[in-house]
């Protein structure tokens, strides 16, 4: 018997989106039914299935105007070029599905959200995967000259934070990443409960089957292993935790950062030199920072 339908909407591709996965199976398995609005690119159904979550895509751009499809993080276009793709597709899917709930990923496409919701009288839920704001501020430090241009103007930190302020306050029930992120939106005005914190975490039955590297465990055995595992990116913080490595180091002697991921070539090479700069590369003749690939 289903209890509740859910209509998920991400302004990104679907899959991947690992959050978002890792939130759908819980609901299903908790007999709710979950259809999900997304981005669709060139190859993908409109309609189809993954893992039980029912995926209704929008096909805008085809892959050759890709760069346009970024248009969908900018404020303005979220009411101009955008509005009239994402209302037609979610009110279709709110119409034929009876959705009882609007769970709503990231802060560009909330304000669309809102004006349907309300209207429909449907309550909403606010999945804030980042701080939006703070995470442009930082995406934007290396960028182009015409890159920085256009962030100046439609990705403002300034205009961001407005936008961010109207939506935690136009929404029903928020959830965060961190307490860190709980404690900021109530500083915006936001009863703390009214919001719920749902960490990205590892589901352990990944690990249930895998065989243990015993290369790895012998390796390491001697070491007080720190590690990073994720995406590598200037907004990861990655850059801090290798420069606090020479204050460990002088408690923790066998203290070693493991870094395991990937990102692009110039932000790992960034990387590194922040490596050679501190002696970490090679301290007391052994890497005390290592980087390593996914299988």
């Amino acid at each position: 018997m289903i209890d509740l339908k859910i209509c998920m909407v991400l302004p990104g591709y679907f899959p991947p989106d690992i959050r978002v996965e890792k939130e759908a199976r819980t609901l299903i398995a908790d007999g709710h039914e979950i259809h999900l609005v997304c981005m669709g690119a060139d190859g993908q159904p409109q309609e189809g299935d993954f893992h039980g979550i029912n995926i209704h895509r929008l096909q805008v751009f085809s892959k050759k105007y890709g760069k346009l499809s970024t248009l969908v993080y900018t404020p303005f276009f979220l009411n101009l070029f955008w509005r009239s793709h994402w209302i037609n597709k979610i009110k279709e899917i709110i119409r034929k599905n009876n959705i009882e709930i609007i769970h709503v990923h990231d802060l560009p496409v909330v304000p669309i959200v809102i004006s349907i919701a309300k209207k429909s009288n449907i309550p909403i839920i606010f999945d804030m995967h980042e701080n939006w704001p703070e995470a442009l501020r930082v995406w934007g430090k290396r960028c182009r000259l015409h890159v920085c241009l256009y962030n100046l103007i439609f990705n403002n930190v300034t205009l961001y934070k407005i936008l961010e302020k109207y939506c935690v306050k136009n929404v029903d029930r928020l959830i965060v990443v961190v307490d860190e992120q709980k404690e900021r939106v109530i500083e915006l005005g936001v009863p703390g409960e009214k919001i719920t914190v749902v960490m990205n975490v590892e589901d352990l039955g990944v690990f249930s089957n895998l065989t243990v590297d015993e290369s790895l465990v012998t390796k390491y055995k001697n070491d007080f292993v720190i590690s990073y595992i994720g995406g590598f990116g200037p907004h990861r913080g990655i850059d801090t935790a290798i420069k606090t490595m020479p204050k460990i180091l002088e408690k923790i002697p066998t203290a070693k950062l493991l870094l395991v991921g990937k990102g692009s070539i110039e932000y790992e090479e960034n990387l590194k030199k922040i490596c050679m700069d501190l002696n970490l590369w090679r301290h007391y003749g052994v890497g005390k920072v290592e980087f390593c690939k996914p299988a």
